[in-house]
């Protein structure tokens, strides 16, 4: 930003909040992007199949919860939660590394 300010350059800055994130990715949307980087039908059907739309109970002391589906989002602690959730955010920063009018700037 102050080498913009400095050479009257136009800027952009990013902030990006990752508040629950996990939560946040979306079957379809998760589905299409593995599609998309080349996965087999039958590995996005198993990960579909075992993220969503699956039955779930909550224990609260001691006393569970009636069944719900999960719908969205990715279960924390999973093992494979950060790796869908990076393939998942991966086509935004594709999108932002590739821009051609951009130049980037970093402090460290």
């Amino acid at each position: 930003m102050e080498h913009a300010r400095l050479t009257s350059s136009d800027a952009i800055g990013l902030l990006l909040d990752q508040e629950k994130a996990y939560d946040r990715v979306h079957p379809s949307y998760l589905c299409q992007v593995l599609n998309r980087f080349g996965f087999p039908p039958q590995i996005v059907h198993s990960l579909s199949t075992l993220f969503f739309n699956t039955g779930l109970r909550l224990n609260i002391n001691g006393f569970l919860s009636p069944p719900a589906l999960q719908r969205r989002g990715l279960r924390q602690g999973d093992p494979i939660s950060p790796i869908l959730f990076n393939l998942a955010f991966e086509p935004l920063l594709r999108r932002i590394l590739t821009r051609k009018n951009y130049t980037f700037f970093s402090s460290i």
